[in-house]
């Protein structure tokens, strides 16, 4: 190995050689920094190790290590991460993780340099399953999670973790002779690894330009989004898309439904397939960049466009469905400034309102918010997040809520009391 590698990129495989191979085509060729990269191979068959093997002998400074069992994702990384003497490990999934943009890996580097306190960094995400304490001690894994004593005094804390498709581990976070828990070799490593490192006093770092979800993930990896480097998951077919789509800079295709070139030719662009507005896709788009993940989000249809309701009830629960007593959740979709919101209802979940998605900018917005009950008042003061989808509500919020101090990006805002 290099005394001057940066970093050290590890794939895990286990079959299906053509993905591989074109994971490792993007990692090597949109990489600027020189580093090594090493292939762990779960006993896979004959013919693919013999691709695999051949793609990584077009590149410098790469180890490929056969195993004749089986080790799972833990067991070949914690081998893998054995070879390493770099400052930095980079995990990219062998199957369906993508670089996409030149530079990708510099835009790692960069990061996990500026936050010196971050072990482990990518896509931060929490899952509905589990989403505090409480739900880590009823993971069947937990009980072979390592420092449990974590949990106790958090149990009402909410807990995240990095989503395992893509990931840039700090070597010195970790001893690197077992990196994962051999305990938990497959299913939950990614969580157990997250929740050690934390509890060994790191951070998680999240990556505003990885995209990395689960496959159960809501809202899902739809569209391509230009200010996005690295994607998990993507099919091979759907990797040629976004390709495409980078080198035209021009997007066509529905980010709800997928269908391309169905738009209409008027201002609101409604997608011939599901219905959508140009704004809804964008509204679309803003809500899995918020870091959702698998967090329940609700829709109340109340004034909602026509075109988002439909597609988006196998993902979103309905308000009006709802327990606000026992269910939990993070955010809730609704528009204002129709006068079709039925604040009564929404009343019942100020607590837990954490997102406002504003769908439509109309002069009355404000007053919605702010002039409404009482109670729709003090939510400026629970750090909420306003998601709008048009320009406009840039100067609409700035004039209504007096943002001042608030935390803007494209359109987000988070609201400080």
């Amino acid at each position: 190995m290099s005394d001057h590698n940066k970093y050290h990129v590890l794939l895990v495989t286990h079959e299906q050689p053509n993905e591989a191979c074109a994971v490792i085509d993007r990692v090597q060729q949109l990489s600027e920094l020189p580093h090594a990269l090493t292939v762990v191979d779960n006993n896979s068959s004959a013919d693919a190790r013999s691709k695999i093997r051949s793609k990584l002998a077009e590149f410098q400074d790469t180890t490929y290590i056969q195993l004749n069992e089986n080790r799972f994702c833990g067991g070949g990384s914690n081998l893998g991460m054995r070879l390493v003497n770099e400052e930095f490990i980079v995990y990219v999934c062998a199957r369906e993780c993508y670089p996409l943009a030149k530079g990708w890996d510099r835009l790692c580097i960069d990061y996990m340099e500026s936050h010196p306190q971050v072990g482990i960094a990518g896509h931060v995400i929490r899952s509905n399953h589990y989403l505090d304490g409480h739900g880590y001690r009823s993971l069947e894994k937990f009980p072979k999670f390592r420092r449990q004593d974590y949990v106790r005094s958090r149990l009402n804390e909410n807990f995240y973790h990095i989503q395992g498709g893509f990931y840039v581990l700090r070597a010195e976070a970790i001893d690197l002779e077992e990196a994962f828990n051999p305990a938990v070799p497959h299913n939950y490593m990614d969580v157990e690894l997250s929740y050690f490192l934390e509890a060994e006093g790191w951070d998680l770092g999240d990556m505003p330009f990885v995209r990395s979800l689960h496959s159960t993930t809501r809202p899902p990896l739809e569209g391509f989004d230009p200010s996005v480097s690295i994607y998990h998951p993507l099919s091979l077919e759907q990797l040629q898309e976004y390709e495409r789509a980078r080198e035209s800079e021009v997007v066509t295709e529905c980010s709800i439904c997928s269908q391309t070139n169905s738009f209409s030719d008027d201002a609101i662009q409604r997608c011939r397939g599901c219905g959508s507005s140009s704004a809804l896709r964008r509204l679309w788009l803003l809500a899995s960049d918020t870091r959702l993940g698998e967090r329940r989000a609700l829709i109340s249809e109340a004034g909602l466009d026509r075109g988002f309701v439909r597609p988006g009830m196998a993902t979103f629960d309905r308000l009006e469905d709802i327990d606000p007593w026992t269910d939990q959740f993070d955010c809730i979709l609704m528009e204002v400034g129709t006068g079709k919101v039925n604040w009564s209802l929404v009343g019942n979940y100020l607590s837990k309102i954490r997102m406002l998605f504003v769908t439509s900018a109309s002069s009355a917005t404000g007053a919605a918010i702010y002039e409404g009950p009482r109670w729709a008042q003090d939510l400026r003061n629970l750090g909420l997040t306003v998601l709008a989808t048009e320009p406009r509500m840039e100067r609409l919020l700035n004039d209504r809520i007096r943002l001042g101090t608030a935390k803007h990006r494209g359109y987000a805002y988070t609201l400080q009391a």
